[in-house]
């Protein structure tokens, strides 16, 4: 087998094996993480969750990316010409498998979603005065969602507009805007993307699940500093109340209503009614949790530059073990 090929081999066996592992791990420790942070606030659990749902991946990836892959281009004589055995083979085929089933499973729910989004915006008319850019169209389910991370546009059904009053309107928008500045669309890609094992367990739905759960009580918290949170809940109840029996979005996008959490946010706004704490300003958590990556990225890459004449080595005892 040549250099090349042996090399990305290995990489997607390890890849596999390393997002496997992790997934257990999550799937253990999601439990005990889910009620240890369902007193703390909506947009710390909901980074969290987030975190716990990207791990497989991003800690396969870095296996695979940052160690394996750069060990053995770096240390693996080109002459060398070693055999890849079955079960080598089988593991590097699944880890293909598994990004490659993901990545278009993604895929196919963004076109799905943008196909969707076109046909709205092209059904209905722009809205002007808002601090974003916005299209009102007909539909008999109470829209009021955000599409898009690079160019977002608030989507508003026109069921919905005809039932709020102005105030409860503008609730609705300080939602989506906080929405938007926590890169909550970007998240749930993300979560939709990421290729590892969790993604086709209970414990992977019950997660994501509850990140989105997490990120509308977040984008509630938000909004209700930039607007009375009995306005919000006013709204939110009365968007409930319009939504047609057994119909729900399944779409790849963030929305007002969110099913099975109506009630725990509508009581927590009512707690907030008496609160006086600002927010952190807009982008603050974004920017600490690029700057936390960023530092997290330089450490592992000094870590892993060290350690590239134990990996390659580590690397050859695999090979021969599983030739």
């Amino acid at each position: 087998m040549s250099f090349a090929l042996l090399g990305l081999g290995l990489a997607f066996a390890l890849f596999a094996a390393g997002s496997s592992a992790l997934a257990v791990v999550v799937g253990l420790a999601f439990p005990f993480l889910d009620r240890a942070t369902r007193k703390a606030d909506p947009r710390t659990r909901a980074s969290v969750l987030f975190a716990l749902g990207v791990l497989p991946a991003l800690g396969g990836t870095v296996l695979a990316l940052g160690l394996v892959l750069p060990a053995w281009l770096l240390r693996e004589p080109r002459e060398a010409r070693e055999g890849a055995g079955p079960a080598l083979v089988l593991l590097a085929s699944a880890g293909l498998l598994l990004v490659l089933l993901r990545l278009g499973s993604a895929l196919r729910d963004y076109l799905r979603t943008a196909e969707t989004v076109r046909e709205w915006t092209a059904q209905g008319r722009p809205l002007g005065g808002l601090p974003l850019a916005a299209t009102r169209f007909p539909h008999d389910f109470p829209v009021a969602a955000l599409t898009g991370w690079r160019r977002p546009r608030l989507l508003l059904a026109d069921r919905l507009m005809d039932a709020l009053l102005p105030d409860e309107l503008e609730a609705v928008v300080a939602h989506e805007l906080s929405h938007l500045e926590a890169r909550d669309n970007l998240k749930r890609l993300l979560l939709r993307a990421v290729p590892d094992p969790l993604a086709y367990c209970a414990a992977g739905a019950r997660l994501r699940q509850a990140f989105e759960e997490a990120s509308e009580a977040g984008a509630d918290a938000s909004a209700a500093h930039r607007v009375p949170p009995l306005r919000l809940a006013s709204a939110l109840v009365k968007v409930a109340a319009l939504v047609p029996p057994g119909r729900r979005l399944e779409l790849g996008l963030v929305a007002l209503h969110h099913e099975g959490s109506l009630a725990a946010r509508v009581g927590a706004l009512l707690e907030a009614h008496d609160r006086t704490t600002l927010p952190d300003p807009p982008g603050s958590r974004w920017l600490r949790g690029a700057g936390m990556v960023a530092l997290t990225a330089l450490a592992l890459l000094g870590i892993a530059s060290s350690a590239f004449p134990l990996v390659h080595d580590a690397l050859e005892g695999l090979v021969h073990l599983l030739s």
